[in-house]
Protein backbone atom coordinates (compact mmCIF):
# COMPACT_ATOMS: atom_id res chain seq x y z
CA UNK A 1 0.00 0.00 0.00
CA UNK A 2 2.64 2.32 0.59
CA UNK A 3 4.34 2.21 -2.76
CA UNK A 4 0.80 2.54 -4.29
CA UNK A 5 0.30 6.02 -2.21
CA UNK A 6 4.08 7.31 -3.07
CA UNK A 7 2.88 6.92 -6.69
CA UNK A 8 -0.06 8.96 -6.03
CA UNK A 9 1.94 11.71 -5.16
CA UNK A 10 3.93 11.61 -7.80
CA UNK A 11 1.19 13.34 -9.74
CA UNK A 12 -0.43 15.23 -6.98
CA UNK A 13 2.26 16.41 -5.11
CA UNK A 14 4.10 15.98 -2.02
CA UNK A 15 2.50 18.30 0.29
CA UNK A 16 6.00 17.76 2.51
CA UNK A 17 6.05 19.16 6.07
CA UNK A 18 2.89 20.52 6.11
CA UNK A 19 0.97 17.54 4.67
CA UNK A 20 3.30 15.22 7.61
CA UNK A 21 1.83 17.52 10.03
CA UNK A 22 -1.70 18.00 9.28
CA UNK A 23 -1.43 14.16 9.13
CA UNK A 24 0.27 13.25 12.22
CA UNK A 25 -2.43 15.63 14.19
CA UNK A 26 -5.36 13.64 12.14
CA UNK A 27 -3.49 10.69 13.72
CA UNK A 28 -3.91 11.51 16.78
CA UNK A 29 -7.31 13.00 17.10
CA UNK A 30 -8.44 9.27 15.82
CA UNK A 31 -6.30 7.66 17.96
CA UNK A 32 -8.33 9.10 20.92
CA UNK A 33 -11.41 10.45 19.59
CA UNK A 34 -12.59 8.42 16.79
CA UNK A 35 -14.50 6.59 19.05
CA UNK A 36 -16.55 9.40 19.71
CA UNK A 37 -16.55 10.82 15.92
CA UNK A 38 -17.50 7.46 14.30
CA UNK A 39 -18.54 8.62 10.86
CA UNK A 40 -15.37 11.11 10.28
CA UNK A 41 -12.78 7.95 11.98
CA UNK A 42 -14.50 5.35 9.22
CA UNK A 43 -14.45 7.98 6.31
CA UNK A 44 -10.38 8.48 6.81
CA UNK A 45 -9.57 5.15 7.50
CA UNK A 46 -11.66 3.78 5.09
CA UNK A 47 -10.29 6.57 2.32
CA UNK A 48 -6.55 5.16 3.14
CA UNK A 49 -8.09 1.75 2.77
CA UNK A 50 -9.22 1.71 -0.61
CA UNK A 51 -7.00 4.16 -1.75
CA UNK A 52 -4.22 1.94 -0.95
CA UNK A 53 -5.48 -1.33 -1.82
CA UNK A 54 -7.21 -0.11 -4.93
CA UNK A 55 -3.73 1.50 -6.21
CA UNK A 56 -1.92 -1.33 -5.59
CA UNK A 57 -3.62 -3.36 -7.42
CA UNK A 58 -3.08 -0.87 -10.49
CA UNK A 59 0.42 -0.65 -9.92
CA UNK A 60 0.52 -4.59 -10.06
CA UNK A 61 -1.21 -4.73 -13.37
CA UNK A 62 1.16 -2.16 -14.68
CA UNK A 63 -1.26 1.06 -14.78
CA UNK A 64 0.87 4.06 -14.99
CA UNK A 65 0.73 6.95 -12.08
CA UNK A 66 -2.00 8.75 -13.43
CA UNK A 67 -4.45 5.70 -13.40
CA UNK A 68 -3.04 4.85 -10.67
CA UNK A 69 -4.21 7.88 -8.59
CA UNK A 70 -7.27 8.29 -10.22
CA UNK A 71 -8.52 4.60 -8.94
CA UNK A 72 -7.35 4.81 -6.00
CA UNK A 73 -8.81 8.26 -5.01
CA UNK A 74 -11.82 6.71 -6.69
CA UNK A 75 -11.61 3.52 -4.41
CA UNK A 76 -10.80 5.37 -1.53
CA UNK A 77 -14.15 7.89 -2.03
CA UNK A 78 -16.42 4.91 -2.39
CA UNK A 79 -15.36 2.55 0.11
CA UNK A 80 -15.39 6.10 2.61
CA UNK A 81 -19.33 6.35 1.73
CA UNK A 82 -19.58 2.82 2.36
CA UNK A 83 -17.85 2.85 6.00
CA UNK A 84 -19.83 5.90 6.61
CA UNK A 85 -23.15 4.83 5.60
CA UNK A 86 -22.70 1.21 6.80
CA UNK A 87 -21.79 0.99 10.52
CA UNK A 88 -21.61 -2.68 10.09
CA UNK A 89 -19.80 -2.69 7.04
CA UNK A 90 -17.14 -0.61 8.83
CA UNK A 91 -16.42 -2.53 11.88
CA UNK A 92 -15.91 -5.34 9.63
CA UNK A 93 -13.65 -3.92 7.25
CA UNK A 94 -11.79 -2.07 10.31
CA UNK A 95 -11.40 -5.35 12.55
CA UNK A 96 -10.05 -7.30 9.58
CA UNK A 97 -7.81 -4.12 8.21
CA UNK A 98 -6.61 -4.36 12.27
CA UNK A 99 -5.61 -7.92 12.24
CA UNK A 100 -3.80 -7.87 9.02
CA UNK A 101 -1.57 -4.63 9.77
CA UNK A 102 -0.95 -6.61 13.19
CA UNK A 103 0.33 -9.46 10.83
CA UNK A 104 1.83 -7.21 8.65
CA UNK A 105 3.67 -5.90 11.73
CA UNK A 106 4.17 -9.34 13.59
CA UNK A 107 5.46 -11.17 10.32
CA UNK A 108 8.62 -10.67 8.86
CA UNK A 109 10.10 -9.89 5.63
CA UNK A 110 9.33 -13.01 3.63
CA UNK A 111 8.38 -14.83 0.48
CA UNK A 112 4.97 -12.90 -0.70
CA UNK A 113 3.08 -16.45 -1.30
CA UNK A 114 4.02 -16.76 2.95
CA UNK A 115 3.10 -13.66 3.79
CA UNK A 116 -0.07 -13.91 2.27
CA UNK A 117 -0.87 -16.88 4.14
CA UNK A 118 -0.17 -14.97 7.17
CA UNK A 119 -2.06 -11.93 6.62
CA UNK A 120 -5.33 -13.35 5.38
CA UNK A 121 -6.12 -15.73 7.90
CA UNK A 122 -5.64 -12.92 10.17
CA UNK A 123 -7.86 -10.24 8.28
CA UNK A 124 -11.09 -13.09 8.67
CA UNK A 125 -10.41 -13.42 11.72
CA UNK A 126 -10.30 -9.63 12.58
CA UNK A 127 -13.36 -9.17 10.39
CA UNK A 128 -15.28 -12.22 12.03
CA UNK A 129 -13.85 -10.05 15.47
CA UNK A 130 -15.91 -6.83 13.79
CA UNK A 131 -18.57 -8.33 13.30
CA UNK A 132 -19.16 -10.04 16.47
CA UNK A 133 -17.72 -7.54 19.31
CA UNK A 134 -18.09 -3.95 17.03
CA UNK A 135 -17.46 -1.70 20.14
CA UNK A 136 -14.43 -3.22 21.17
CA UNK A 137 -12.68 -3.47 17.33
CA UNK A 138 -14.07 0.05 17.06
CA UNK A 139 -11.99 1.20 19.64
CA UNK A 140 -8.95 -0.90 19.01
CA UNK A 141 -9.26 0.37 14.98
CA UNK A 142 -9.10 3.61 15.99
CA UNK A 143 -6.70 3.81 18.69
CA UNK A 144 -4.24 1.33 16.53
CA UNK A 145 -4.15 3.14 13.02
CA UNK A 146 -4.14 6.40 14.72
CA UNK A 147 -1.03 5.77 16.71
CA UNK A 148 0.34 4.06 13.26
CA UNK A 149 -0.28 7.37 11.17
CA UNK A 150 1.12 9.80 13.50
CA UNK A 151 4.31 7.82 14.73
CA UNK A 152 5.33 7.39 11.15
CA UNK A 153 4.23 10.95 10.45
CA UNK A 154 6.64 11.90 13.29
CA UNK A 155 9.62 10.07 12.43
CA UNK A 156 9.54 10.89 9.15
CA UNK A 157 8.97 14.73 9.73
CA UNK A 158 11.47 14.46 11.94
CA UNK A 159 13.79 13.17 9.53
CA UNK A 160 12.95 14.09 5.75
CA UNK A 161 9.88 16.03 6.28
CA UNK A 162 9.31 14.07 2.54
CA UNK A 163 5.27 12.22 2.03
CA UNK A 164 6.97 10.05 -0.08
CA UNK A 165 9.14 9.37 2.26
CA UNK A 166 6.90 8.38 4.27
CA UNK A 167 4.57 5.78 3.09
CA UNK A 168 7.68 4.13 1.20
CA UNK A 169 8.54 2.89 4.19
CA UNK A 170 5.54 2.00 6.35
CA UNK A 171 5.61 -1.27 7.61
CA UNK A 172 6.71 -3.89 6.38
CA UNK A 173 9.54 -2.18 4.96
CA UNK A 174 10.72 -0.89 7.75
CA UNK A 175 9.53 1.17 10.99
CA UNK A 176 11.16 4.49 12.64
CA UNK A 177 14.20 6.12 10.41
CA UNK A 178 17.20 6.36 12.06
CA UNK A 179 20.83 7.43 10.43
CA UNK A 180 18.45 6.31 6.75
CA UNK A 181 17.65 2.88 8.08
CA UNK A 182 14.14 2.16 9.58
CA UNK A 183 14.26 -0.46 12.41
CA UNK A 184 11.14 -2.48 12.86
CA UNK A 185 11.23 -2.91 16.71
CA UNK A 186 11.64 0.88 16.91
CA UNK A 187 8.72 1.20 15.08
CA UNK A 188 6.33 -1.06 16.84
CA UNK A 189 7.29 -0.17 19.96
CA UNK A 190 6.09 3.56 20.00
CA UNK A 191 3.12 2.40 18.38
CA UNK A 192 2.53 0.47 21.51
CA UNK A 193 3.17 3.39 23.70
CA UNK A 194 0.92 5.66 21.51
CA UNK A 195 -1.86 2.85 21.30
CA UNK A 196 -1.79 2.20 25.24
CA UNK A 197 -1.66 6.09 25.64
CA UNK A 198 -4.77 6.37 23.31
CA UNK A 199 -6.96 3.80 25.01
CA UNK A 200 -6.41 4.95 28.28
CA UNK A 201 -7.07 8.29 27.27
CA UNK A 202 -10.50 6.47 25.75
CA UNK A 203 -11.88 4.94 29.01
CA UNK A 204 -10.94 8.44 30.83
CA UNK A 205 -12.95 10.46 28.58
CA UNK A 206 -15.94 7.63 28.88
CA UNK A 207 -15.99 7.72 32.49
CA UNK A 208 -16.04 11.54 32.25
CA UNK A 209 -19.08 11.24 29.98
CA UNK A 210 -20.49 8.45 32.36
CA UNK A 211 -20.45 10.58 35.18
CA UNK A 212 -21.89 13.30 33.62
CA UNK A 213 -24.92 11.56 32.57
CA UNK A 214 -25.24 10.36 35.92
Amino acid sequence: MGKAFAEMLSVTGDPGAIGLAVALALGLFIAVLGCRYVKFAAAVVGFALGAGLAGRVVMDQGGSALTTAIVGGLAGVGLAVVFVLYRRVASVGLGAALWAALATLAVPAVGARDHLMCVLPAAIVGGAAGLLLPKLVLRLSTAFFGGVAAAACGFALVAERSCASLVTHIPPQGGILTDGVYHRIYFIGCVALLVTAALVLQDRMGEGARAGDA
